[in-house]
């Protein structure tokens, strides 16, 4: 408060009462000036923290949201150490299928080897039942 610059004496015909009233009213004034501004500067610091404060609450609240939707570190191994054994059986299986599939064409190729070789045989004794047949024939014809 500047009571320095009030301390000047009383102009002639005024009385000190009225002298310390009127410096009275003017540092009420500057208080109530002072103290206006102040509420002001709180008014407009509380608006701003008021708004800070939603800013960190919706950012908490989306951290809230993004931690519960996301799956937990452990959770996250349990459940990929089953997808990884789930996989090697997968894997296994297929080998084993893929192993029969090459073993069945194996044996199918062989049976196909074997009807095949056995169908020569078959078409050679044909062949020689029918050229004997025709060398009895023709000596048959031959003797007659």
């Amino acid at each position: 408060m500047a009571i320095h610059r009030h301390q000047e004496a009383p102009a002639d015909g005024v009385s000190f009462r009225e002298y310390i009233d009127h410096i009275y009213r003017e540092l009420q004034g500057e208080m109530d000036r002072r103290f206006s501004e102040q509420r002001a500067q709180v008014s407009q610091t509380a608006a701003d923290l008021a708004v800070r404060l939603g800013g960190m609450n919706e950012f908490r609240d989306a951290m809230g949201d993004i931690a519960g939707t996301k799956v937990g570190r452990d959770l996250f191994d349990q459940h990929a150490v089953s997808v990884d054994l789930r996989l090697r059986a997968i894997e296994d299986r297929l080998s084993v299928i893929e192993t029969g599939a090459r073993t069945e064409k194996e044996i199918r190729r062989k049976d196909q080897a074997v009807v095949q070789q056995r169908m020569l045989i078959i078409g050679a004794v044909i062949s020689v039942v029918v050229i004997v047949t025709e060398v009895i024939i023709a000596v048959i014809q031959h003797i007659h």
